[in-house]
């Protein structure tokens, strides 16, 4: 496949063409891989033909949308997925005519299937896209509707592969066994913990999954039954963890966060945290942070990029670590609030059907509405991830949260760096038509 955009910025006020350019792209591996998931983790739900059904055609669902962003990206095939270096600017799906800014429409009169490919149109009007725009990547139809906002109920972050346009959990479970799933951190190696809150104890388990490549005569695997530990690890927490902060996987340093609840240490509040790593299931990092007020109904904390993040009161509060308040963010908040990380950025759930997505200082809100997050696996390539739905209590026997195969809504099937910016204002329209061919 090959593609080629043309980017025309116009005077709004009189229709004069201020700039056009015309780029040839490249095509990343984002459709191969999504045609191909990984097989072991469809060994046992996973429904091929409505995968296929859904999936097809790939102009309306790997291509389907486009995101404008004002940074460059690496020129790489395997350069997939959004990340936090990533600065944006808007995207686009299908049609629309709404007030989000960061939002453009599809052109329906000017888009169509052609004799070897399909030709899109996106419009940007005056009030929308303003910036610097560097790079333009085609992305799926349900990440160019978020608009990163929830206005558009056919936007999300996670994907059923077998049912792109589901809004229910998602359905291919790749595995069964005691406790909540972590991540998988070696090959088919899973790793789950549950914690004693009598000992303050956690205790790791790994299970092993059947290697497809590797399938001796005698071998099963069932989702109906519990797969058998093939080893356990217990370790004592050095602080009192807090049910109610919730627990955080750095998926980038592999490290388990547990935090305290706060509480009064002389004069100041504070919270105590303690990393394990996910290696060789050892303590590797303790400390505390210094409140300036008492925190009530403190769902979830995180120690991330050298801040403390507290979602509490319907606020997600982040302080510094003098204990200063550098910002809140109002939000909606119950008692499945969780953040994780995903792709280097810090994510926040919460049983509202919301995902934030952080971004040099800010939240960007999009559609999850299921509860699930996405998980770490060294086994499946982007954008297929596990995921899972994470329980506030994880203390008892006989709790199992289980991975599930998704697709992240949020990949790049295109790469398209402009030869020069783009400076749009409110006094500017912008059409981009892209042709992808095979």
């Amino acid at each position: 496949m090959e593609g080629k955009a043309t980017f025309t910025l116009t005077e709004a006020r009189t229709g004069r063409t201020v700039k056009q350019l015309t780029e040839h792209n490249m095509i990343t591996d984002a459709a191969q891989r999504i045609l191909n998931p990984p097989l072991y983790a469809i060994m046992n739900k996973f429904n091929y033909s409505d995968f296929i059904q859904g999936i097809l055609p790939l102009s309306q669902s790997v291509f389907g949308g486009i995101i404008l962003l004002g940074n460059t990206l690496e020129e790489s095939k395997s350069n997939i997925m959004f990340d936090q270096n990533c600065i944006p600017i808007a995207t686009a799906g299908g049609a629309y005519s709404g007030t989000n800014v960061m939002r453009g429409s599809l052109n329906q009169n000017e888009t169509y299937a052609t004799a070897n490919g399909y030709h899109f149109t996106w419009d940007f009007g005056t009030d929308k896209a303003n910036g610097t725009i560097k790079c333009a990547a085609l992305t799926s139809r349900k990440f160019g509707n978020t608009g990163f906002t929830t206005e558009d109920s056919n936007s999300s972050l996670i994907m059923n592969p077998v049912s792109l346009s589901s809004t229910t959990a998602p359905t291919t479970q790749y595995f069964n066994a005691e406790g909540q799933y972590l991540g998988t951190f070696s090959k088919l190696t899973h790793t789950y913990f549950k914690v004693s809150t009598s000992d303050n104890t956690i205790t790791f388990m790994q299970y092993r999954s059947l290697d497809p490549d590797s399938v001796g005569v005698n071998d099963s695997q069932s989702l109906s039954v519990l797969a058998p530990a093939v080893s356990a690890t217990t370790v004592t927490l050095p602080i009192r963890y807090s049910e109610t902060s919730r627990w955080f996987l750095n998926t980038q340093t592999k490290t388990l966060y547990f935090c305290s609840y706060n509480y009064l240490d002389g004069e100041q509040y504070k919270v105590d945290y303690a990393g394990i790593s996910m290696t060789d299931f050892t303590v590797t990092e303790t400390g505390n942070f210094g409140l300036p007020y008492r925190i009530g109904n403190q769902w979830a904390t995180v120690v991330f990029d050298g801040k403390l993040f507290m979602a509490h009161d319907n606020t997600i509060d982040i302080f510094s670590s003098s204990g200063t308040l550098l910002s809140s963010y109002p939000i909606s908040i119950t008692t499945a609030a969780i953040f994780f990380m995903f792709n280097g950025m810090l994510y926040f759930v919460s049983g509202n059907n919301i995902m934030l997505c952080y971004i040099d200082g800010k939240f960007y809100p999009t559609n999850n509405l299921h509860s699930h997050t996405f998980a770490y696996s060294s086994d499946i390539l982007p954008p297929y991830y596990p995921s899972v739905y994470n329980y506030a209590a994880v203390c008892y026997s006989g709790l199992s949260s289980n991975p599930h195969l998704v697709l992240a809504a949020n990949f790049f099937s295109t790469i398209n760096n402009l030869s020069e910016p783009i400076e749009k204002t409110n006094e500017h329209a912008l059409k981009i038509t892209y042709d992808i061919t095979n």
